[in-house]
């Protein structure tokens, strides 16, 4: 009697054993499943930024005068883990050009141009030093996508050989950025953001006369973190 006891007592152990073993392997996949999402939800966020893109090579019309608008975008970000976020924008320039040319008879012609440039880009983002709770944390970033440019001309003339009316034209191209920058967390869902960068958008046909924008920038932003409670 005294072994089969014994016996019944050791299976026993071994049940016991086995069923704490199925409870705890979950809690401890889900207590792992729950620190993931955690740090992904710690990086996502979204903001605008404004600042310059100082594109190279732009030339002035020789009897008129051209001018460049800020360089705006806007993002959203979504973590991948701690230190790495998936960063996706959608920005905004313009250059906008006039001219007065002279034809015969004392005839004029007046031609006001603008080029839109919309870059939608996906960049990899890493803050190689810092955690999401770190108050200040450097970044650098590297991204490419699609560049939409938009090119429009109105011309009004008083030279009956040259027509008046307008002219919009599309042209799909290649973006790719780079850049660093610092990111202030306030301790609150808003913050700011101060980088620089280097961009470039290149077409395969002319867009007002260049097929490739390129240039350095540096903007300044504010920041808002999701907040999940």
């Amino acid at each position: 009697m005294r072994a089969i006891r014994g016996r019944n007592g050791q299976t026993l152990t071994w049940v016991v054993i086995a069923l704490l073993s199925l409870t705890v392997s979950p809690s401890a996949g889900a207590a792992g499943d729950d620190i993931e999402i955690r740090a992904k939800r710690a990086r996502g966020g979204a903001g605008i930024r404004v600042g310059t893109w100082l594109v190279r090579d732009l030339e002035v019309p020789p009897s008129g005068s051209s001018s460049e608008s800020a360089s705006l975008e806007g993002w959203f970000q979504k973590g991948l883990d701690l230190h790495l976020a998936l960063e996706s924008t959608v920005g905004f320039w313009q250059r906008s050009q006039s001219s007065t040319e002279s034809g015969s008879l004392g005839a004029e012609t007046r031609r006001e141009q603008q080029t839109y440039l919309v870059p939608t880009l996906t960049a990899l983002k890493i803050y190689p030093a810092t955690r999401p709770s770190s108050p200040i944390e450097p970044y650098v970033a590297a991204g490419i996508g699609v560049v939409l440019g938009i090119d429009r001309e109105q011309v009004s003339s008083t030279d009956p050989l040259v027509p008046s009316g307008e002219l919009t034209t599309f042209h799909t191209g290649l973006g790719i950025q780079t850049g660093a920058g610092i990111d202030w967390n306030s301790g609150s869902a808003f913050g700011m953001t101060l980088g620089g960068r280097y961009q470039w958008a290149t077409f395969g046909e002319d867009v007002r006369g260049k097929r490739l924008y390129r240039g350095p920038g540096v903007n300044v932003g504010l920041t808002y973190r999701f907040r999940y409670e």
